[in-house]
């Protein structure tokens, strides 16, 4: 009986989903910081730009305000003046005419610089909640793809231990009854590349007998003995062994233990063997024999009064 190992391919696609989702997330946070930045520039950009525009048109309309306001100052001081008057008239004018132009260059300086003060606090809280959205986000893939990469990992270590692990299953048994002693003997395998420790098999016999007297629960009716065990040893990677498994006459009903022992009435044993293996996990395989062969035992003729082999059927765990 081979064990049965999990398929290679099954890993691999699991490997193969985690790879694609790893850089399916990196693409996505990738987009997702260049969108923001990008609406962040084309914000900046665009209050920039009206802003210039506004102080553009400001500018202009006070240019063209102080170059009225001196023209007609000009015309009411400096009419009929002469000579050196006039020049000193048109210097005097000059000068107070740049008194509102300097204020103004001053105040518009101060504004620019308020604003632009204002525009990088702004700019500084949206780029930190952007920071703060962007690290979020990629935490949330990064969480995600390492669950992935656990999954992954979880699976393939599954899958290791899978195809090293021991499997037993029973590949012979035979059977030995007299007058007050029923032996079995099962032969257990380890199919697995690994040891297999504190090997245990458990067992019951059961037949059916006739009902004498009262047939109103059926002709017949299944009587099951104790359950007995046997083992304990460790069977080595390709090793086998055989153990011995007893039951003696008062295990179970008398009538029901000279039927086995002393007639050829078939009969069956439910066994279960448990075992430790090198990960220090236990695992189990359940197996029923049934004596249908009708073939005696040489080897146990001389000891036993009835002797025979048993078919075997391994159901698995």
């Amino acid at each position: 009986m081979e064990s049965p190992l999990l398929p290679q391919d099954e890993c691999l696609c699991i490997l193969g989903i985690a790879t694609l989702k790893h850089v399916w997330d990196g693409t996505v946070s990738l987009w997702v910081t260049i969108t923001i930045c990008s609406f962040l520039l084309f914000v900046t950009a665009l209050s920039t730009l009206s802003t210039r525009a506004y102080d553009h048109a400001t500018k202009d309309y006070q240019t063209s305000r102080a170059y009225d306001e001196t023209r007609r100052q000009f015309e009411q001081r400096c009419t009929g003046l002469e000579g050196k008057e006039i020049f000193d008239c048109l210097k005097e004018q000059i000068e107070t005419a740049r008194e509102p132009s300097r204020s103004e260059e001053d105040v518009g300086a101060q504004k620019e610089m308020a604003r632009w003060a204002l525009w990088m606090l702004v700019v500084s809280g949206v780029v930190g909640f952007a920071t703060l959205g962007i690290t979020a986000i990629g935490l949330y893939y990064i969480r995600d793809t390492l669950a992935v990469s656990r999954r992954a990992m979880r699976d393939t270590r599954q899958l290791g231990e899978a195809q090293v692990q021991a499997y037993l299953s029973c590949t012979d048994a035979t059977f030995g009854a007299e007058d007050k002693v029923f032996r079995c003997w099962v032969t257990i395998k380890n199919n697995g590349q690994s040891p297999a420790f504190s090997v245990l098999v458990k067992a019951a016999l059961s037949v059916m007998v006739l009902n004498e007297g009262n047939t109103s629960i059926g002709l017949a009716r299944r009587v099951d003995s104790s359950a007995t065990e046997g083992g304990g040893m460790t069977i080595p990677a390709g090793g086998e062994t055989t153990i011995q498994l007893l039951w003696l006459h008062h295990d179970m009903e008398r009538e029901a233990y000279e039927k086995i022992a002393k007639t050829n009435t078939r009969f069956n044993i439910d066994c279960k063997v448990r075992w430790t293996n090198v990960f220090h996990r236990e695992g189990h395989n359940v197996f029923f024999l049934n004596e249908g062969k009708d073939v005696r035992a040489p080897v146990r003729q001389a000891e036993f009064d009835r002797t025979g082999e048993m078919t075997v059927y391994n159901r698995g765990s």
